[in-house]
């Protein structure tokens, strides 16, 4: 009999829920549609018509954001 005990508590990592407002810095007005995503990874979203997103994260994680125009 093989006995294996692994630390589960090192593998564990809390998960946040990331979300905002996405607004242009000279005009305060929303941002829509913009691409919301976490580097290195498949996670990502778009926010929506009024500019507003949310994201699962972990504190590890780096978040881009992109939008064209």
């Amino acid at each position: 009999t093989c006995l294996s005990i692994v630390d589960v508590h090192a593998q564990l990592k809390h998960v946040y829920q990331l979300s905002g407002l996405i607004v242009n810095k000279n005009t305060h007005e929303a941002v829509p549609y913009v691409q919301v995503r976490v580097n290195n990874s498949r996670r990502g979203t778009v926010a929506n018509g009024d500019g507003f997103y949310s994201i699962p994260v972990v504190a590890e994680d780096t978040i881009y954001f992109s939008s064209l125009g």
